[in-house]
């Protein structure tokens, strides 16, 4: 589940601050907001069993080394087993998302645009469409496992003096590690720095250097070009071992780097 501090629990269990309310009528309802979410997770896991069916084990799908598969044809393997590998943590979240809705504790107070609609933010861990269907690296690192990122930044990113490149450099490095002493995992988060970086760069290039006019069109290829390198490395995530990870990214010619 998602990281929360002490003193959000403290006001929760005291009714205090944003929770003054709960246990009453005047509490904004949970139910729709919480079958919302449980649908979700629902939807997570029933697509899963889907694609389970059809790749049954990623690693090994991922290194097989077949001449009658082209390189595109690998990748589009490789995005299929990358999405259903990404399902089940969309279940889990969504399923986490439900019981803190319902308990309350996910309320984030009413939105700043009207101060009416309810708000629960701290409730969701990632949304599935934002994830997978990001305009950029960057915001689909922000919209993934939000919470941890936001205390990834908080506690590792902005305490590094160097800033940019190496401050990506440490921070995703410091997550691969606590995700597991893999080389794998290592790989994939030190890759994801440097496709963050790029993202960057690119952004500055589309909204500096280019006429706003053409803001539709790239935005368009820059989304292209964040699904393309995010399975592309998350092949890597998937495969384990240092061996396997140097074959999914050999059998597609390298072709990310």
């Amino acid at each position: 589940g998602r990281h929360f501090y002490y003193d959000e629990y403290l006001r929760y269990a005291n009714n205090q601050g944003e929770y003054e309310n709960l246990n009453s009528s005047s509490f904004p309802s949970t139910v729709g907001p919480g079958i919302k979410a449980f649908m979700s997770s629902v939807f997570s896991v029933v697509i899963y069993f889907q694609f389970g069916q059809v790749i049954t084990n990623r690693a090994a799908i991922l290194t097989l080394n077949d001449a009658r598969i082209s390189m595109w044809g690998k990748l589009f393997i490789g995005f299929i087993a990358n999405v259903e590998y990404r399902l089940k943590l969309y279940f889990a979240w969504h399923l986490e998302e439900c019981a803190l809705i319902l308990s309350g504790f996910g309320f984030s107070g009413y939105s700043k645009y009207d101060e009416r609609t309810p708000v629960w933010t701290k409730a969701v861990s990632s949304a599935m469409i934002e994830c997978e269907a990001p305009p950029s690296v960057a915001i689909a690192v922000v919209k993934w496992n939000r919470h941890t990122g936001m205390w990834l930044r908080n506690y590792v990113y902005d305490r590094i003096p160097m800033g940019g490149l190496a401050a990506l450099l440490v921070t995703q490095t410091i997550c691969g590690l606590w995700h597991g002493f893999s080389s794998s995992f290592i790989l994939f988060f030190s890759h994801s720095a440097l496709v963050i970086y790029c993202s960057r760069i690119l952004y500055r290039i589309q909204t500096k250097h280019m006429p706003k006019e053409s803001r539709p069109y790239t935005d368009f290829l820059h989304s292209l070009f964040t699904m393309f390198m995010l399975n592309y490395i998350c092949g890597g995530y998937n495969v384990v071992s240092l061996a396997a990870v140097m074959d999914w990214w050999r059998s597609v010619n390298y072709v990310g780097h």
